[in-house]
């Protein structure tokens, strides 16, 4: 068994997304389920909001866990920009495992996201240049990684190679040793799993679940990320049709205060538009500021009139962007175990409830655009309607 251990939900899900891209069997846990018999657990600790110590406190808790089920070795997923509590996980995690030293490859190649001479850039840009500057939680002040993970922490080592090619992520992978902790982005565990199961028949990272991208079934999507609003998700829409529903006044107002009766027309709003147009989006609806309500209280009562709409039946798709906004509704949906399926979409999770059939959920970050194949105008696979 591989354990990963994510900081966030969308962190969880996509890699377990990458590893059943690999032919692996792959599960996510809110709660560590070491009796699944997956081949990849990855496990959502939900510690990017919290307190570095409390961070470190919980992450440390999972790693004795998993450590226990005796696992073939353990990845640290990391935010691609390193928002959160990178540095006192990692150490928290060293300190659990009694590993020496740990490597951390944080940059996305492929995405555009580089690490040169120990500064990061996205698409070219120094990162305390772009919107990641402006994230209502975890603001990017500087562009050095040293910079945002904060004073070392010693003994404990922490390497930070540069990355700017999947050839450098092959190279990170490939000089790995046994007692160090690999920890980062997808593309970072991608580069071990091709190393370490490169003589294995279930590396071919070919496989596909027909299942997940068409133009039938009913679709909901859900923007509880303030990244991926301000990346225009009202102007995609508008141009593809798809209706869009911002959360009442009243529950943005007070979210953590939000009753019965706020969230009942709330979600009679949703249904209805889910079953006249077959494809809606519902969103927070405005930017999130650092001065207003938290964002995960506003996911968290986003979701709440979601899961009620959810519950009258008729959803056979969830697209989710934004950690807090995916972890909400397995919270309120009572889901601890997902099953990954294999996906076809980049940079998207697929996911169902373990021991059911619908729905599927996919699942991204925030900070990534859709990609083309969800909107009903590009699906390029039928899939009938669920029965």
């Amino acid at each position: 068994m591989i354990a990963v251990i994510a900081d966030d939900l969308t962190g969880a899900a996509e890699l377990a997304g990458a590893a059943a891209s690999f032919g692996l069997s792959a599960e996510v846990h809110t709660s560590f389920r070491p009796e699944s018999g997956a081949d990849v657990i990855a496990i959502d600790s939900d510690t990017r909001s919290l307190n570095p110590t409390d961070a470190a406190r919980v992450v440390g808790g999972i790693a004795r866990e998993v450590q226990r089920a005796k696992p073939s070795w353990i990845y640290k997923k990391t935010d691609s920009v390193l928002r959160g509590n990178v540095r006192a996980e990692i150490t928290a995690l060293l300190a659990a495992t009694g590993m020496t030293a740990a490597t951390l490859v944080p940059a996305n190649p492929s995405k555009g996201r580089v690490i040169v001479g120990g500064v990061y850039y996205v698409d070219g840009v120094p990162l305390d240049q772009t919107a990641f500057a402006r994230d209502p939680e975890h603001p990017r002040k500087s562009a050095r990684v040293a910079e945002l993970l904060g004073e070392p922490a010693p003994p404990r080592a922490i390497d930070l190679p540069d990355a700017r090619s999947t050839e450098d992520l092959d190279r990170c992978a490939a000089e790995l040793r046994d007692t160090t902790l690999p920890a980062g982005g997808v593309e970072f565990f991608q580069a071990i799993l091709r190393a370490r199961l490169a003589n294995s028949e279930r590396s071919s990272g070919q496989a596909t679940d027909p299942l997940v991208c068409g133009s039938h079934g009913s679709w909901l999507l859900v923007c509880g990320s303030a990244q991926a609003w301000g990346q225009g998700r009202r102007a995609q829409c508008d141009g593809r049709a798809v209706p869009v529903l911002k959360m009442p006044e009243a529950l943005f107002a007070s979210p953590n205060a939000a009753s019965s009766d706020d969230l009942e027309p709330w979600a009679d709003a949703i249904t209805a538009a889910l079953s006249a147009s077959g494809r809606t989006m519902v969103a927070i609806g405005r930017d999130v500021t650092v001065s207003g309500p938290p964002p995960a209280a506003l996911a968290g009562t986003l979701v709440a009139g979601v899961a009620r709409a959810f519950r009258r039946g008729g959803v056979d798709r969830v697209c989710l962007e934004g950690g807090a906004t995916a972890a909400a509704l397995l919270k309120a949906m009572d889901w601890t175990r997902l099953v990954a399926l294999p996906c076809r979409l980049a940079g998207v999770a697929a996911l169902r409830p373990h021991g059911a059939t619908v729905p599927t959920l996919l699942v991204k970050p925030g900070s990534y655009p859709w990609p083309d194949e969800i909107w009903p105008d590009a699906c390029q696979a039928g899939v009938p309607p669920r029965s």
